[in-house]
């Protein structure tokens, strides 16, 4: 994920972004630009589910825990929402079958699987 401000801003951490889906790691600034206008952070989406949406969203501050300012102390306004879709989940084998000649040194036998997905 990354964040891009109009200005330069102070206190912009992850308890300012709303997430749902998934988890973020720590938002730092951008180290590659060094106007202090963006941040960066990384969506890890949940695991094992099966079709859904996560979403992504900057909270105005002054809202809930939401605290970051511009360095005249303006606060910001909320971003739009970013909705990802997801689908996690590993497929299952329902069925596996071998064929081929019965012989143990058979050099080559045919394997069928038939997933879930």
């Amino acid at each position: 994920m990354t964040s891009a401000f109009s200005e330069a801003v102070t206190g912009f951490d992850n308890s300012d972004v709303s997430v749902s889906g998934g988890t973020l790691s720590a938002v730092t600034p951008d180290a590659g630009d060094p106007s202090g206008k963006t941040y960066k952070a990384t969506f890890t989406p949940t695991a094992g589910v099966d079709a859904t949406t996560a979403t992504i969203q900057v909270a105005a501050s002054s809202t809930g825990t939401s605290s970051w300012t511009d360095a005249a102390g303006n606060s910001g306004t909320a971003s739009n929402t970013v909705s990802i879709s997801e689908d996690t989940k590993a497929p299952t084998a329902i069925s596996i079958a071998a064929s081929g000649p019965g012989s143990p040194t058979a050099t080559a036998i045919s394997v069928r699987a038939k997933w879930s997905r």
